[in-house]
């Protein structure tokens, strides 16, 4: 059977929210000739994900399949395995898409040099951001969820669309990497494999997706612990280059930047710088238990053609 687009969704136990991207699914604009699918993926849920899958079964060309192994990079591995079409256009289970999302991903998809692309990234705000947080300037915190647009150093992250064979070229995603494992930084280690064998990303104006910024995501308890598995998880695919200078593995710039930031988030009397430097301390904390033991570890160059891009979270 002839797909021309497989629209994947990696989902645990959110039957509560995954209808809303169906339905979003349902209402696009579809080409007139083009064979797609909607895979999901249910990463071994406890709640009524099978049977939310089934009902749109019979509204939506959707499949639905299992992946028993707990682990985002799991289930986007297996959802490349199981996947039938010729552009595999990867979708989070909470957002929903823009009613031209399909038809700038095909059109895209078959413009001469194309390997990969993705579009913006619209956030909404269900609440009001606390008013110890900073949304820009030079304390802005990386939130969890990032809206992303066209800049020098783009990268789609998990709002990618690839071309099949150049998925199984980059490899599957690194299951030591991201939700059920190391907590963030799958989607981007992925892209950093694609940069690092010269293939640049296109971005899609057409291909817009909203993302909801909910107000659990938005405490300073998740934030300090999300930003904490961003430093441990991006440590782990960046690696520390040969020659840095370390005590017992860790980089000694991260000890200092760990103390520094302690110092300012204990002196510092505005709320949003104070939280910032709390962001900052967690995030290189995660550095430093990431690399502690590991002297000698290798720095791919094409991770620092990312590092202060939209994709990576670094402590700036």
């Amino acid at each position: 059977m002839r797909v021309d687009v497989s629209v994947i969704i990696c989902t645990r136990n959110r039957a509560g929210v995954l209808p809303v991207l169906l339905e979003s699914l349902e209402k696009m604009t579809v080409p007139d000739g083009l064979a797609w699918e909607v895979l999901v993926v249910d990463n071994a849920s406890t709640d009524d994900t099978p049977r939310v899958a089934q009902e749109w079964s019979r509204r939506l060309p959707l499949r639905c399949v299992r992946e028993d192994r707990i682990g985002k990079s799991h289930a986007l591995n297996t959802g490349i395995e199981k996947s039938c079409g010729k552009v595999l256009a990867f979708l989070d289970d909470d957002a929903w898409v823009d009613r031209g999302w399909l038809t700038a991903v095909w059109t895209a998809s078959r413009r001469e040099g194309f390997s990969h692309g993705g579009g913006p990234v619209v956030a909404v705000w269900k609440c009001k951001p606390p008013g110890w947080m900073a949304l820009g300037g030079p304390y802005k915190v990386p939130c969890a969820i990032v809206e992303r647009a066209e800049t020098p150093e783009f990268s789609p992250g998990g709002v990618l669309f690839i071309l099949r064979e150049v998925a199984i070229r980059n490899g599957p995603y690194r299951v030591d990497l991201g939700p059920g494992a190391s907590g963030a930084s799958e989607d981007t280690e992925y892209c950093m494999r694609l940069r690092q064998r010269g293939l640049r990303p296109m971005f899609v104006p057409g291909a817009k997706i909203f993302h909801p910024v909910e107000a659990h995501r938005l405490t300073r308890a998740y934030l300090v612990r999300w930003r904490s598995a961003c430093g441990r998880s991006e440590m782990r695919w960046r690696g520390v280059p040969m020659g840095t200078a370390c005590i017992l593995g860790v980089p000694r710039f991260l000890l200092r930047r760990e103390v520094e930031s302690l110092i300012l988030w204990w002196l510092s009397f505005d709320s949003k710088k104070r939280f910032f430097y709390r962001c900052r301390y967690a995030y290189t904390l995660g550095e430093i238990l990431e690399s502690f033991g590991n002297r000698g570890s290798r720095v791919s160059p094409a991770a620092n053609d990312l590092v202060g891009s939209n994709v990576v979270g670094g402590a700036r």
